[in-house]
């Protein structure tokens, strides 16, 4: 009878019948049914070179301690110290594990009054940070669903750890982790708990199996997941907000720990300076959008940021603001530094004179895209800007979402962004949820300098003015993207990166008459036989075109700049101009990028396909051209059509025929490339011809009717009907000639 009792004890009381000497991965296999239990996953976060801290949750009060390895068998295990959960911090709690080892992975499962209680497939895993000199990559997200949506989050597991995805030995959330703006402290816990339940949520499961279970997290809030839509310093539930990110994110040692959750750690050879826009904020005035003592860190977080940047000895610096820098994004949103002007400006002077503008880097989420990346020119610090994609948001912004060097996605596309550093470089990535890397950007390095938009204006930069009467024009942010390889040749339909169905090209052409417009919708994707010969891949662009359906003639004659028209299959024409301002037509000899010169086009580094050849998608080998081929329409509205024999004196300065009312391109040997680009040297509002005018030279027409949109954000007129080029060509041809709109009809 004694004996039965004795078994009947271990088996259940397993720890006192197994003991310290069962492994981890026997234990893995175990889980005994208590009354108190772990509520959701751990986090491990404030990891270092030597330590880390682990954050947890049981369903009422209980003492909590967790057994660790080195080794996924758990040999030469260690016990760390007890920690007693209590209803005053709704059952939550930190263990720190110090003494650790330098880069060294570490697995650890967690004990509630001594009994296992994790079921979660696998024992938890992390790793500790590297030294400098060693190279890293982690993951950043941005923007996520409310909790209780349950919504698929494929990003978490494409960012992961796992070295056939990112590999990456951490991940930061950068705010509006969660978009339910909880109105008590009640529903900000159940919104922490939400976010991480393996159990219960899409989201949660996709986020703890690939992200908490796997690596180390740090996170700070926005506005939706601290206290509400554009919240301030004002906001009533503050510290109830404060208390609960400290009872549910365990991370590092903040310097004011009352004063905000702003912090910062090192990592390799770099130093992330996470940011707290809200806490100290001061309210987005709409009567008064900019004042010099308006502040959206306040003094304290400031000067330590300030003072931070100063004395750091880290290779790279990487700020996180979890609002947009962007000079043009959301022009009209005043909870973005754009009301906060004056504090951008000390923040940017002081990075510059202070030495730190070629080793400091912004990543900045709340724009609701796919992602945006600038090379510095477009945001409001002057340092290169990540702008991170929404992770899984039923839809995101498609208008007004601003000029990036690299390019940026609307915000039908989901994402993350990833950051790479060694001692020598830092590589800055925007990736499609799947992994899929959009855009990316290695410092040192230069960047697209073309795309540079000056504030107040729309005249980039980076390519060659002839005067000060310019027209500029901007495409739309891209889509899915073609997974094609560079080296290689193609003809639509393209496989889809981004895992949709496969891209091809599609363009409609519309005449609107009670709108007085022909309009041109397309995805600027090309139909035709292309190389691709640069690392550059082209992506969908949601293009609507507005050309006056009456185009004007004006006596003054404007500038032309990179974007000068359409050609008939919706891919855009740009100008003659390539990086550097060489010819990209007729390439010399010290230029380096010698694809733009072909028929089929090339794309750019944010992924724009486009046209620099006068064919305009025409097969240059098998077409011969005539002054009757109807190829394209340029920006204010005239026709494009194909050569005439003596253009010098048939043509004005523009290519434009003004009899006929028509632009003509030029053929190689009607351009003289060894001329200067610009045909004068005065730059004033007079100076507006170029010599390599290909396929315009400028604009003779009126401007003021033309616009480029995206075709996302804006609806087609209802007085539009389809019509096919043929039509376009003969509305052209009659209405030039008769000036009788009968045709339509």
């Amino acid at each position: 009878m004694m004996i039965n009792l004795i078994v009947l004890f271990c088996i259940f009381h397993p720890l006192l019948a197994l003991g310290k000497s069962e492994n981890l991965s026997l234990r893995r296999k175990k889980r005994y049914l208590t009354t108190v239990f772990l509520t959701e996953v751990p986090i491990v976060g404030g990891v270092t070179t030597d330590s880390a801290v682990i954050g947890f949750r049981t369903s009422e009060a209980a003492t909590v301690h967790i057994v660790y390895a080195n080794n996924k068998n758990g040999k030469r295990e260690q016990h760390s110290s007890s920690y007693d959960t209590q209803e005053i911090d709704d059952y939550t709690g930190k263990i720190v594990l110090d003494g650790l080892d330098a880069d060294q992975a570490y697995w650890y499962t967690l004990y509630v009054n001594n009994n296992i209680e994790q079921d979660f497939d696998t024992i938890q895993r992390f790793k500790t940070f590297p030294n400098p000199g060693t190279p890293f990559r982690f993951s950043i997200f941005s923007d996520a669903a409310p909790y209780y949506n349950y919504r698929n989050a494929v990003a978490y597991e494409s960012g992961s750890s796992n070295k056939l995805k990112d590999g990456a030995l951490f991940a930061v959330q950068i705010g509006d982790f969660d978009h339910s703006d909880p109105e008590n402290i009640a529903a900000i816990r159940l919104m922490h708990r939400g976010l991480r339940d393996i159990n219960d949520g899409a989201a949660g499961k996709d986020l703890a199996e690939n992200i908490l279970t796997k690596m180390a997290f740090v996170h700070v809030w926005d506005d939706h997941d601290y206290c509400g839509n554009d919240s301030d310093k004002t906001c009533a539930m503050k510290i109830d907000s404060l208390k609960a990110y400290d009872e549910y994110y365990p991370g590092y040692t903040r310097p004011n720990p009352g004063d905000g959750i702003y912090h910062k750690f090192n990592a390799g050879d770099a130093e992330i300076y996470m940011l707290d826009l809200r806490f100290n904020r001061d309210p987005n005035d709409l009567d008064e959008m900019d004042y010099p003592s308006k502040t959206m860190l306040g003094a304290t977080q400031k000067n330590w940021l300030k003072d931070s940047l100063s004395a750091s000895t880290a290779t790279w610096k990487v700020i996180v603001t979890t609002v947009t820098a962007n000079k043009h994004a959301r022009p009209n949103n005043p909870d973005h530094w754009i009301s906060f002007t004056n504090e951008a400006a000390e923040i940017k002077d002081f990075i510059e004179e202070n030495g730190l503008s070629t080793s400091t880097v912004l990543v900045s989420g709340d724009l609701h895209t796919g992602g945006g990346l600038d090379g510095g020119c477009n945001n409001r610090f002057n340092i290169p800007e990540l702008g991170i994609a929404h992770t899984n948001l039923k839809g995101g912004n498609l208008g007004a979402i601003g000029y990036w060097t690299e390019g940026i996605r609307d915000g039908d596309h989901k994402g993350y962004g990833s950051i790479y550093i060694n001692a020598t470089n830092l590589v800055l990535e925007n990736r499609a949820a799947n992994g899929f890397v959009v855009n990316s950007l290695t410092l040192p390095g230069s960047y697209n300098t073309d795309a540079c938009v000056t504030l107040g204006g729309n005249a980039p930069e980076g390519l060659q003015h002839c005067s000060t009467k310019l027209a500029s024009f901007q495409m739309p942010p891209s889509g899915d993207c073609a997974n094609i390889e560079q080296g290689s040749n193609y003809i639509a339909p393209f496989d889809n990166a981004d895992g949709g169905p496969a891209i091809s090209n599609d363009v409609k052409w519309y005449d609107c008459p009670t709108s007085d417009s022909i309009i041109m919708r397309s995805n600027n994707i090309p139909e035709h036989f292309v190389s691709i010969a640069n690392p550059n891949k082209p992506c969908v662009q949601n293009v609507h075109a507005e050309f006056p359906r009456h185009p004007i003639e004006t006596m003054e004659k404007t500038e032309a700049d990179n974007i000068q028209g359409f050609a008939l299959n919706g891919v855009v024409a740009f100008s003659p101009l390539e990086a550097g301002n060489n010819n990209a037509v007729e390439p010399g000899p010290e230029a380096t990028l010698l694809d733009a010169q072909h028929w089929f086009g090339h794309p750019t580094a944010q992924n724009v396909w486009h046209y620099h050849s006068p064919f305009l998608g025409k097969d240059d080998e098998s077409v011969t051209l005539t002054k009757n081929d109807f190829l394209g329409v340029a920006m204010d509205g005239f026709p494009i059509f194909g050569p005439v024999s003596d253009p010098d004196n048939e043509l004005d300065i523009c290519n434009f025929n003004p009899l006929t009312k028509r632009y003509h391109i030029r053929l190689s040997d009607q351009v003289d490339a060894t001329l200067s680009y610009c045909a004068s040297d005065a730059y004033d509002d007079s100076s507006i011809e170029h010599s390599w005018k290909y396929i315009i030279g400028c604009y003779s027409g009126d401007l003021t009717h033309s616009a480029l949109k995206d075709s996302m954000a804006v609806d087609l007129p209802s007085d539009c009907q389809e019509v096919t080029s043929n039509q376009l060509q003969t509305w052209y041809d009659y209405y030039y000639t008769s000036g009788d709109e009968s045709y339509w009809s």
